[in-house]
């Protein structure tokens, strides 16, 4: 289905798909419409919602309309006051880029963090046309941000993700569970731009849409972000009027052609960048037999007669928002380096940087980089910024005037009062005068385990199967979960974890024990909250939980010294640290509980009808389960990802009676028959957004605004 139209028109000075090559005809791509109140309906209508989807799998653009009332009025307020400012030659907070075409690009840059108050402050300073630019940018942002987030929210919806989470973070302490939740978590760079360009006269600016240059200005590439939200550009003239630019091509899909983009100049575009290959988003897609999102290639040409230095200078002025992954999330490709650990590598190489800058033909992401590394965010007057967002006071007890009247500062912290700088965890405000940094967990006693003596022999000695009529020892794979990562074909298949148990007579009771290849930190096996979509299934999860010591405190976890435990938990429905439901469940009967660690390994066992009254054999005979394991630490937070020594999990389901197994995304597969979905082999632990990552390098990460 063709949405957007595509037509022939003869151009006076065209471009072809090769850059500077003239032609006497060229195509005009316009992008399919929706309207902002038909993003925002989640009961609207069926076919809107499709017609939506096709177009972003098909060419990867949209437009959305009817933003509101005032909007096409606070644009062009908005980017009259940028062509002001950037042409008053202020003092600090324009960054000019030169390109080989004689065009030149001043660019305002800020962001937006997650949270109250998180649209952080443009830092422009100089003129009067500078202020009167800060001032009049503050709507269009504003609403620019409403209608991201009603996108968002709309495509996740669309997208119905089947298989667990999106991303995590390293630790496994925070999932994102849908595009929308992965969007809102992520850090928003936002430019304007005004590109000015060497020549003789100004030309009439009703030629400006057609009357283009020959050599491109930024050659045909596409952006590392998970899409990007902008305004159609506009040349701004010497009277300060505006009126509709051009110069602005994708690629066709099917013939790789070049067609020249026409937008309404009050909608805002959205566009895909590569960033949907990179959070695994395709290749989810891809499994569950669907087509995947279209990154956009694109390119620019500057018109003719957009120049600078004399008073009666012309140019071209665009407004972007470029939407990233989470910083604290974990690249799919990679065991442990998150999207920020790039982020703030890039930041501190220049050299690196500016190889990037020329091979990407984009603005420099040595500049976004530092400006999402180096500043520091500012919030609401009720809110810190704390673990990439802006959390409010309130939700920790806090407030400014509580911690002052203590003596004391607030700041982000967690639980052993070290202060937050960057990265992942339970962080939090917090009144506190520390000035210690974050560290690592003090390691268990007996970490790291002897691996010579802790070999295979030993494991299947104590992980044998003897006495039980039914096991599952794929535990730890990775299927189903999370995604693959290099590495991950080596786990599983009874090396990590496996889970064993007898059906009683009355077909009701479990006599269960699950072994994990690991020193105890922690272990735990229960029954999985089909109600949550937040953690596949562990957030308000029961669980049999089996401890190394007890008294457990947020600042010095477990007590080894004291004797260990096998117990009744619930995992608390909004919040995963320990420290929030580290209270036993009342009342329940753990006679037959038990558990065993050497200086290898860690085994639970229980014979129980229910955890938490609730029945561990549902009616159709399974068990939809979870378990996890720690094997570094006595904190009772971080069960890893299998990947970096500090333990693993699973979702899985068994039927009890006939002793199968197997994991959420092999519901609808034949286990037996998985040679290729979409083309992909599952088995594969590069699947293919790993491999277009890793051939990337995560040059940039979403760091370029290029248009």
């Amino acid at each position: 289905m063709k949405l957007p139209l595509v037509e022939s028109v003869l151009l006076s000075a065209a471009v072809s798909s090769a850059a500077g090559t003239a032609t006497r005809e060229d195509s005009v791509f316009r992008p399919h419409r929706v309207s902002l109140s038909d993003l925002r309906d989640a009961s609207s209508t069926s076919s809107s919602g499709a017609s939506l989807l096709e177009a972003l799998r098909t060419h990867g653009v949209v437009a959305v309309r009817d933003i509101s009332s005032t909007y096409a009025s606070d644009k062009n307020r908005s980017l009259k006051a940028l062509h002001g400012c950037a042409n008053s030659s202020p003092e600090d907070g324009i960054k000019t880029a030169h390109f080989k075409d004689g065009t030149s690009r001043r660019t305002v840059a800020s962001k937006t963090v997650p949270g109250p108050g998180g649209m952080q402050k443009i830092k422009v300073q100089g003129s009067g046309a500078c202020n009167n630019f800060v001032s009049a940018s503050d709507d269009l942002r504003g609403a620019m941000d409403g209608v991201v987030q009603a996108f968002s929210n709309r495509l996740g919806s669309l997208l119905d993700l089947k298989g667990g989470p999106l991303l995590s973070t390293q630790d496994g302490s925070h999932d994102f569970m849908s595009f929308g939740d992965v969007a809102e978590a992520g850090e928003h760079l936002e430019h304007f731009h005004s590109y000015v360009k060497l020549g003789n006269n100004e030309m009439n600016k009703s030629e400006n849409v057609r009357k283009l240059v020959k050599e491109d200005t930024i050659e045909l590439h596409t952006d590392q972000g998970l899409f990007i939200a902008f305004t159609p550009a506009q040349i701004a003239g010497s009277d300060g009027e505006l009126s509709p630019s051009g110069g602005f091509y994708v690629q066709d899909p099917e013939t790789g052609n070049r067609l020249l983009a026409e937008f309404h100049p009050d909608d805002v575009i959205f566009m895909l960048g590569d960033g949907v290959e990179q959070i695994g988003l395709n290749d989810r897609l891809r499994g569950m037999g669907e087509e995947p999102l279209r990154p956009v290639p694109h390119a620019l040409v500057m018109p003719e007669g957009v120049n600078d230095g004399s008073s009666s200078s012309v140019s071209r002025v665009w407004h972007g928002r470029m939407v990233l992954p989470p910083s604290g999330a974990v690249i799919p490709s990679s065991t442990t380096e998150t999207f920020g650990d790039v982020r703030r590598s890039l930041a501190s190489s220049s050299s690196e940087a500016s190889s990037h800058r020329t091979g990407l033909g984009c603005s420099s992401p040595t500049e976004a980089a530092r400006l999402l590394a180096e500043e520091e965010p500012s919030c609401a007057d009720d809110a810190t910024y704390c673990w990439h967002r802006c959390m409010p006071h309130e939700e920790s007890g806090v407030s400014l005037e509580i911690c002052s009247e203590r003596n004391l500062r607030l700041q982000c912290v967690n639980p052993r009062d070290q202060v937050y700088v960057s990265g992942h965890g339970d962080f939090y405000p917090a009144c506190s005068n520390t000035t210690a940094p974050v560290t690592d967990f003090p390691t268990l006693p007996n970490y790291p385990r002897s691996e010579e003596v802790c070999n295979d022999v030993a494991w299947e000695a104590f992980s044998t199967t003897t006495g039980y009529d039914h096991s599952f020892d794929r535990l730890g794979d990775n299927r189903g979960n999370r995604g693959f990562w290099e590495g991950a074909a080596e786990k599983g298949n009874g090396k990590v974890a496996k889970f064993m148990w007898n059906v009683g007579e009355d077909g009701k009771t479990i006599e269960g024990k699950l072994v994990f290849n690991g020193i105890f930190g922690y272990l735990a096996l229960g029954l999985a909250n089909l109600e949550d979509e937040s953690k596949n299934g562990m957030m308000g999860a029961s669980v049999i939980m089996g401890l190394p010591g007890a008294d457990y405190t947020g600042m010095n976890g477990l007590d080894l010294t004291k004797d260990g435990s096998v117990q009744e938990y619930q995992v608390h429905p909004k919040q995963s640290p320990f420290r929030y439901w580290q209270d036993p469940l009342p009342d329940r009967d753990t006679s037959t509980y038990s558990f065993t660690s050497t200086d290898c390994f860690t085994s639970i066992s229980f014979t129980t009808d229910t955890i938490n009254d609730i029945p561990l054999v549902a009616e159709d005979g399974t068990g939809s389960l979870v378990w996890s394991g720690n094997t570094k630490d006595a904190y009772c937070q971080y069960h890893g990802r299998g990947d970096a020594g500090q333990g693993d999990r699973d979702r899985f389901t068994v039927n009890w009676t006939t002793g199968e197994g197997w994991f959420p995304a092999e519901d609808k597969v034949d286990l037996d028959n998985m040679d290729g979905l979409e083309g992909e082999d599952p088995k594969d632990p590069m699947s293919s957004a790993a491999r277009t990552a890793a051939s990337l390098g995560f040059v940039a990460l979403g760091l370029v605004l290029s248009l």
